[in-house]
């Protein structure tokens, strides 16, 4: 058995998340090749481990986190899927659109769930200016409206450049996840620069 590594002292919600990341790989790796020399597809592997994932989390597997920690595990930020730029939100896609190098950005989007309900929280869109790093984000979310609370409308937060340099889009998002939990779990009230540099 792989031995894996603890988790570092006075570490933040998303370099505890890389140091996790990282430390399970390894096993990781082992069991999906086993798994593929066995005769089972790639396909079938994502689904199990990802059943196995939730199930874990249902059951409550594993040591109970403490109250400090228990803020900052709230929810989970799924890794950026890349989408065409034109697929932007149209806030953020006029952000970008007037910018000599708006040809340098690309476009991705990461899904928010709340935990322990799994609930939607939204998604996280982001162009990133593939040169320099520099990003631009926001948060959206499906919300009923209205007096009969029967329409749906998209609620977002106002495009917000990150402070740094972005390591990619998987930094970019726990970055600015980090900054919305912080706001007060998923506020639309992000006032505050989200800053890469850490």
């Amino acid at each position: 058995m792989h031995m894996i590594n603890p988790p570092k002292e006075n570490r933040n919600l998303f370099d505890r998340l890389l140091d996790l990341e990282e430390a399970l790989e390894p096993p990781f790796r082992e069991i999906t090749a086993s798994a593929e020399d066995a005769g089972w597809t790639s396909v079938e592997i994502r689904n199990a481990l990802v059943s196995l994932a939730e199930h874990y989390s249902d059951e409550g597997g594993g040591r109970a986190p403490s109250s400090d920690e228990h803020s900052s595990i709230a929810g989970y930020c799924s890794n950026p899927k890349r989408i065409d730029r034109n697929n932007l939100h149209p806030l953020l896609f006029h952000e970008i659109q007037s910018r000599e190098d708006f040809f340098d950005f690309e476009g991705y989007r990461a899904s928010v769930l709340c935990y322990p309900g799994k609930e939607p929280a939204g998604w996280i869109e982001m162009a990133i200016q593939q040169k320099t790093g520099e990003v631009c984000l926001l948060h959206a979310v499906m919300a009923r409206a209205g007096p009969e609370l029967l329409k749906l409308e998209v609620k977002t937060t106002c495009p917000i450049w990150g402070s740094g340099k972005a390591d990619g889009p998987r930094h970019a998002a726990m970055r600015f996840y980090e900054t919305l939990l912080e706001a007060g779990h998923l506020s639309f009230e992000v006032t505050s620069e989200v800053g890469f540099d850490e």
